[in-house]
């Protein structure tokens, strides 16, 4: 689990986003001790340290970094009253040099990344002087950080506020890329109507029980862990004021009211009530500068919170004007998890996900090539998993989707039918899918598939409780004529076993003619080798030679093996990816005519009969053939390719990386 520590921390609201995507907080520091209180209360679990971030520094830093061995980043917004436009923005003022301890706590922990918030006022503060101290400190010219840094509305990244922040972030390696912004807004009737019920008139604790049900998606995200409303108290303003604030339209200002008042509140902001069909006004400090949308009140902490992001069950401590100071300093948690997610590639591809990928495939009688794509994925991304691998989840995974050609339905069907979503909530249920994998959605495939239901009424996809078959569409072979294994696509065929006699060939070109000639007869296993990753090379597929059996009528009434590779089109019973390849002088090369071959696809076993010294005696009479490709790139191709069962990768992948590419 990724580590990280959290400066000038308030509330949570950045800790609360980490956390979510799976990092861990080891360290949470600030000065304010009622936001602790907040922050310990929905935090048991993390330390806190209750102190100027000085001493911590001096203090504990040390401690921490001893303990943790490695802190993949800090994250905090050092206090920004000095760079706020509401503020005297004095570049003096003391405030704003306390990034520099942050940049000592970075240089200090030298992390993978870190993020800086703060006010939208901070880029320009003093001509940009700021920033372009950090870009320098922080940068390639200090510590060596990739910085990029970007002013940023909630509101378009699914806040229903607007609400501009600064967020700066630097990165060891790559450049960080801020996630694309989201066009469709929340509106404050959207995030906060169900909270618009008659409160208490009399000062009360805030605890209601929700008396309708969530209006809006959003809603009920806010409420998907709470079954009560907290910290939703009343404010009990005077007749006058109640009159006053009744004047103002739905998204008005104070000059709805009669300019008398106008002259009362000098900010620019004040008076203002927010607007039921818009993202709502800048949740800050100053919480009596707007007003509810309908209500003729303030907003309670509760709709202050709910607008910025925080989920019901999170609950502020300490005096009602202290909840609303440290809900407006927050960082919303929704804006803090989509930057936690740098979602990369090599987040999304682990073993599960590669097991999944699998399962689907087998499912629907995919092609064979999986065989060779998916160990090829593992490879890149170091993760051990090969061609077997591949065919135990095969072997367990029930075929359920009836697709061509040896099914009776097309891709189309099948979308029309519900499509991949709903097999894979079939698989899901029955247990075959792995429900915890991160997505490119950003969420986990449990999270994708929630809502999806199973179509019994619908012919092209089996639910898990009645497949097609028990076993899915693709199964791996082992034994003597392929001890690294090979693959056969068992969907539509009928027998599960064949023995023949093999009938040789070096490449596909005779192998073609002897078919086209009809030079084979019923029983034969033909044997095509050669084409293997460095054979080939390239590893061609063998669709041509396996169509004209096909087309003949013989489809099962001979066999076809190779060390090359065939089409999801392929059919009859036909062995691919047969390892070690001709090239390499696998057993394959070794066969002669006549030898007595049996495929066994139930048992997933492929062997010929010969004894281990009758394949050691063929071994040392072999000679490799000579390539006919003796330069360019197919020549430079066959001296650096893998094994097929590896998925005949060119390079050793990630477990041989000295420096991650993917981070350069």
């Amino acid at each position: 689990m990724k580590k990280i520590i959290d400066l000038f921390c308030g509330v949570g609201g950045l800790s609360y986003g980490f956390k979510k995507n799976n990092y861990k907080v080891v360290a949470a520091v600030d000065h304010w001790k009622d936001a602790l209180l907040t922050y310990q209360y929905n935090f048991p679990e993390i330390e806190i340290f209750n102190q100027d971030i000085k001493d911590f520094n001096k203090n504990h830093l040390n401690n921490i970094i001893k303990k943790n061995k490695k802190i993949d980043g800090v994250i905090g917004g050092p206090p920004c009253q000095g760079f706020s436009t509401v503020g005297t923005r004095k570049v003096e003022d003391k405030r704003n040099h306390l990034y520099l301890e942050f940049y000592n706590t970075v240089k200090k922990v030298n992390p993978n990344f870190f993020i800086i918030e703060n006010v939208s006022g901070f880029l320009n503060l003093s001509k940009g002087m700021f920033i372009e101290d950090i870009i320098d400190r922080f940068g390639n010219d200090g510590l060596g950080y990739k910085i990029n840094y970007k002013l940023i509305n909630s509101s378009s990244y699914g806040v229903p506020q607007n609400r501009k922040r600064v967020f700066i972030i630097g990165t060891k390696n790559k450049e960080f890329e801020f996630p694309k912004e989201n066009n469709k807004f929340i509106s404050s009737y959207e995030a906060i109507s169900d909270l618009n019920f008659k409160l208490n008139s009399k000062k009360g604790n805030g605890v209601y029980q929700y008396p309708v049900k969530a209006k809006s998606t959003y809603q009920r995200q806010m409420r998907k862990n709470s079954k009560r409303i907290i910290n939703h108290e009343n404010t009990n303003h005077e007749d006058q004021t109640i009159s006053v604030i009744s004047k103002i339209r739905d998204g008005g200002t104070i000059h709805d009211l009669d300019k008398k008042y106008w002259e009362i509140r000098k900010y620019n902001k004040t008076f203002q009530r927010m607007n039921s069909k818009l993202p709502s006004l800048t949740i800050d400090t100053g919480h009596r500068n707007y007003f509810h949308y309908n209500a003729n009140r303030i907003p309670t902490v509760r709709e202050c919170a709910r607008l910025q992001s925080f989920p019901d069950d999170f609950v502020f401590k300490g005096s009602k004007t202290s909840q609303y100071k440290q809900v407006g300093n927050a960082v919303p948690p929704l804006l803090s998890e989509l930057l936690a997610k740098k979602i990369k590639p090599r987040d999304i591809v682990t073993r599960k996900a590669l097991e999944n990928a699998a399962t689907i495939v087998a499912a629907t009688g995919g092609s064979t090539n999986a065989g060779l794509h998916l160990p090829a994925i593992a490879n890149e991304a170091g993760i051990k998993f090969d061609l077997m691998d591949v065919a135990k989840i095969f072997k367990r995974t029930p075929y359920l989707a009836d697709l061509k050609p040896g099914g009776k339905y097309v891709a189309k069907d099948m979308w029309l039918a519900g499509g991949v979503p709903m097999l894979l909530k079939t698989l899901y249920e029955g247990g075959y899918i792995h429900g915890d994998c991160m997505t490119v959605t950003g969420k986990t495939m449990k999270e994708n598939l929630k809502g999806i239901k199973f179509n019994p009424k619908q012919k092209v996809m089996r639910s898990f409780k009645n497949p097609l078959s028990p076993t899915g569409g693709v199964v791996g072979l082992k034994g003597n004529l392929a001890p690294e294994g090979g693959i056969v696509k068992i969907a539509g065929l009928k027998k599960l076993q064949f023995t023949g006699r093999a009938r040789c060939f070096d490449n596909e070109e005779s192998a073609m003619k002897a078919v086209q000639s009809r030079k084979y007869k019923d029983g034969d296993v033909i044997i095509i080798r050669y084409e293997g990753p460095v054979g080939g090379p390239g590893m061609r597929e063998m669709l041509s030679t396996t169509g004209a059996i096909y087309g003949q009528g013989k489809g099962e009434k001979v066999a076809l093996i190779t060390d090359g590779r065939f089409s999801g089109a392929t059919r009859g019973f036909c062995v691919g990816h047969v390892g070690p390849e001709a090239a390499l002088g696998g057993p394959i090369a070794l066969l002669r005519n006549g030898d007595v071959i049996d495929i066994d696809a139930k048992k997933g076993t492929i062997n010929v009969r010969l004894t281990k010294s009758q394949l050691a005696s063929r071994r040392r009479k072999w000679k490799a053939r000579k390539s006919d490709f003796g330069s360019g790139t197919l020549w430079k191709y066959a001296q650096t390719v893998g094994p097929a069962s590896l998925g005949a990768p060119t390079h050793p992948g990630k477990k041989k990386e000295v420096k991650e590419y993917s981070k350069i």
